[in-house]
């Protein structure tokens, strides 16, 4: 009876202690609750330890363990979004106000193979335009910024006044664009020499920068990207040629190559061949730069690339898409959402839900043949907004938990 008894409180015990534990975990307590739920834990932690030593002993692991694995790996909503190194909104910025100055398409958020280090390389942005590829690394810092002798950059932030180093950006950018360039020629495509440019772009306007920073070419700091407005519309490149004027009459083209020497039939023949031969290489020069570009955004397009977080408030985050995590109803109809076969997700509030308790998530097959899928393909799956997508952003060893309920789209890489 007494060991039956024993039993019996010490499962009473470890469901008390697991129910207050999750809501601990959760954080949907103030903190002066989290902080009476915590003795409470530690009140029953105790208890047990004295009355049933070996189960108390497994309660407090498994505690510690749960608490440790919450802390190390994984952010709450709150501290991700208030992150601002795993914020790329700036990248995105500056990626959409590029494309309005130089023109051309920009890819961003790559992620290319280095054969040398066997790793893949983050490039922030690639500029395509119909005389340049440019690799851009883009540096939203705030601070104060100077090189130091032995070429690194040394920033000061202005909220902590730490001293931060960092390897030369321009220095940086030149080896993302190497490595570019041999992936795009493993590709099959071979830039022509000086056809890859980098640039820097320091877009923080509280970045204040030397004046060394500021003379090197590669670098467009905040003043100078203020300054930089859209370039005017290129000519054509193959302009329609001027009419040729009217022929004079025969008796003046007689008179004038009698008295001044006028070209043979075989100089004639001769200049009108070689303007054709221009001509035709002109045309085979752009015939070939065209299918190069094609070739440029094809490969770009289909080159691998981080997963794209698009928040509520103009914010994106670029990272990788782990899984969803909720009730088990919500993420078994989200069973099909795989990184195989969905290339898009767009969250949308359901229709009549006043209260904005649930989801609509809208997605399509992924389709490697076109840019995107029709209408009728896409499918929907009707959600808790409390499910949450565990995220991994750029430059960031722990997860990030985000309810569908601040998110606008996903957008995953194949």
């Amino acid at each position: 009876m007494r060991s039956a008894l024993a039993s019996l409180l010490a499962s009473l015990l470890a469901s008390v202690t697991a129910f207050v534990f999750a809501i601990y975990l959760l954080g949907v307590l103030m903190l002066g609750l989290m902080c009476f739920f915590m003795l409470f834990l530690m009140l029953v932690i105790l208890i047990a330890l004295y009355f049933f030593p070996r189960v108390g002993l497994m309660i407090l692991c498994a505690a510690i363990f749960l608490f440790l694995l919450d802390y190390f790996f994984y952010d709450d909503e709150e501290d991700l979004l208030n992150k601002d190194s795993y914020d790329s909104t700036a990248v995105f910025n500056v990626a959409t106000r590029i494309e309005k100055i130089y023109g051309g398409k920009v890819y961003v958020g790559l992620r290319i193979p280095d054969p040398d280090s066997k790793s893949r390389v983050n490039i922030d942005m690639v500029l395509i335009t119909k005389g340049s590829v440019m690799v851009v690394s883009v540096w939203n810092f705030t601070g104060s910024v100077d090189i130091d002798k032995d070429g690194s950059w040394v920033g000061i932030e202005d909220q902590q006044h730490k001293k931060k180093r960092h390897p030369s950006l321009v220095n940086v950018t030149k080896r993302r664009a190497v490595i570019l360039a041999s992936y795009l020629k493993l590709r099959g495509v071979t830039l022509p020499k000086g056809y890859l440019i980098g640039r820097v772009v320091l877009s923080d306007p509280n970045c204040r920068v030397t004046h060394a920073i500021e003379c090197l070419p590669e670098v467009i700091s905040f003043n100078k990207w203020s300054q930089l407005k859209p370039e005017p519309h290129l000519k054509k490149q193959n302009p329609e040629p001027e009419p040729e004027p009217a022929p004079k009459s025969g008796f003046s083209n007689w008179f004038k190559a009698a008295f001044q020497g006028g070209k043979n039939d075989t100089q004639e023949l001769s200049e009108k061949k070689k303007k054709n031969d221009t001509q035709e290489q002109l045309k085979k020069l752009n015939d070939a730069r065209e299918e190069m570009h094609q070739k440029l955004h094809f490969i770009l397009s289909t080159a691998p690339m981080w997963d794209r977080l698009e928040l509520k408030g103009n914010r994106n985050i670029l990272g990788e898409f782990m899984k969803f995590k909720g009730k088990q109803e919500d993420t078994s109809a989200l069973g099909n959402v795989k990184r195989s076969k969905v290339s898009r997700l767009v969250i949308q509030k359901s229709f009549g839900d006043s209260d904005g308790l649930t989801r609509r998530v809208l997605y399509a097959p992924r389709d490697y043949r076109s840019e995107g899928a029709s209408a009728s393909e896409q499918m929907k799956a009707t959600v808790q907004s409390s499910t949450e997508i565990v995220f991994q952003p750029l430059n960031s060893k722990k997860m990030g938990k985000i309810k569908l309920s601040s998110i606008v789209s996903v957008s995953l890489s194949g």
